[in-house]
């Protein structure tokens, strides 16, 4: 099929694999994506009023830009990749799939990740990979439940108020959020900035120039840097200046020769 565009006032369901060799629009009330390996071979925009679903294993992947940009919200099932672009959400997106979810982007500066709502899940794993060029921005909450999150890469990351089992987080800067793990955090990235920072067990924080203005607690802590780190406004188990390393673990190591 070349291209598709749907106006509807009721729900639109896609039972089989969609397969498009041009651009995907959708104006209308609900749509469902039912089958497996569903490919879009330019652009998609889904103006929902009511419910987009991506069912367990309707997996998306679109040469250009996703976007979602109805009043409607979200459940996605699974994988979503922009070979060339980015993806968009502007509403809440729940997680509802049996396995681990993917969103990946183009990895080329503008190849964003933008939820502008809010992010949650039961016990579903999620990966972002922006790319070392593209940002990856959560307005609202995120709420993993039991599930993992994972940055695989990213250029500026900002996530509202963000909880997980696990969080493990690569980017250039890392800014501007609080991130609560059950169990172990893991942050590498050139700069941290204005974060808190609260893990069950293990934290390690891996900054190539600086921690600014960060929150930490954590009954182990490990802070590493290539050359130095610098903290600078940052409290370590509610604890500032100088001591603040004296009742977790602190290590400095210099760049691998």
């Amino acid at each position: 099929m070349h291209n598709l565009t749907i106006s509807s006032t009721s729900n639109a369901q896609l039972a089989g694999t969609v397969t498009l060799s041009s651009a995907f629009d959708f104006t209308g009330t609900a749509l469902t994506l039912s089958g497996v390996g569903n490919a879009v071979a330019t652009s998609m925009e889904v103006t929902n009023s009511g419910l987009f679903t991506t069912a367990d294993a309707a997996d998306l992947t679109v040469t250009n830009e996703f976007v979602q940009n109805g009043t409607g919200t979200n459940t996605i099932g699974d994988d979503i990749t922009s070979t060339a672009d980015g993806i968009a959400f502007a509403t809440a997106v729940t997680l509802t799939s049996t396995d681990a979810v993917t969103f990946q982007t183009g990895e080329a500066a503008g190849d964003d990740i933008v939820l502008s709502g809010a992010l949650s899940g039961t016990d579903d794993n999620l990966t972002f990979d922006a790319g070392s060029a593209g940002d990856i921005t959560v307005g609202g909450t995120t709420a993993l439940g039991t599930g993992n999150l994972i940055v695989r890469d990213a250029d500026i990351l900002n996530f509202g108020t963000t909880s997980a089992a696990t969080i493990a987080l690569t980017a250039n800067d890392v800014a501007t959020s609080t991130y609560n793990a059950t169990t172990t955090a893991t942050i590498d990235a050139t700069l941290v900035r204005a974060i808190t920072l609260t893990a069950g067990t293990t934290a390690r924080i891996e900054a190539s120039d600086n921690i600014n203005q960060a929150s930490v607690i954590a009954a182990n802590l490990t802070v590493r840097g290539n050359n130095s780190v610098v903290l600078i406004n940052t409290t370590v188990n509610s604890i500032a200046g100088g001591q603040a390393f004296e009742p977790v673990s602190y290590t400095h190591l210099r760049a691998h020769e």
